[in-house]
């Protein structure tokens, strides 16, 4: 079952979504409307680094995870830049896919410190915030 745990690491400004577990329909729809949720939640533009390296047993055919992602559609209003955070082609795709659905354009990152490394030099609140802390 696919599960997702989200973390501010910068209050309301930069979120990082894990997502986790094996594909499942309901539960990635579920994992979706919370993340829509905590956008909402957020002051915009708010900074998504989804980190999909825990997620595993995608389809080849994308169209129904995908649909299952149809809660965030339209969140660009929301959003800022978004990193997704995985090396696996296939989650990559999806990713790629999702921040479409979004709205969005997806920075494909290999790690935590490198999203945060570009945030940091295109977002001068978040460099302020985030410089000598540890995430």
């Amino acid at each position: 079952m696919a599960e997702s745990l989200a973390k501010w690491i910068m209050d309301k400004r930069v979120l990082l979504n894990v997502l986790s577990g094996n594909y499942e329909p309901n539960s990635l729809r579920q994992c979706a409307a919370a993340l829509k949720d905590d956008l909402e939640r957020g002051s915009a533009p708010v900074h998504l680094i989804l980190d999909m390296t825990r997620l595993s047993h995608l389809p080849a055919d994308l169209r129904e995870p995908l649909h299952q992602m149809s809660p965030l559609a339209n969140a660009a209003m929301l959003m800022g830049w978004t990193f997704g955070l995985t090396q696996q082609p296939t989650t990559r795709l999806f990713s790629l896919q999702v921040a479409r659905l979004m709205g969005s354009t997806l920075v494909p990152v290999d790690t935590l410190t490198e999203a945060l490394d570009i945030l940091k030099r295109v977002d001068p609140q978040v460099q302020q915030h985030l410089d000598g802390q540890t995430v």
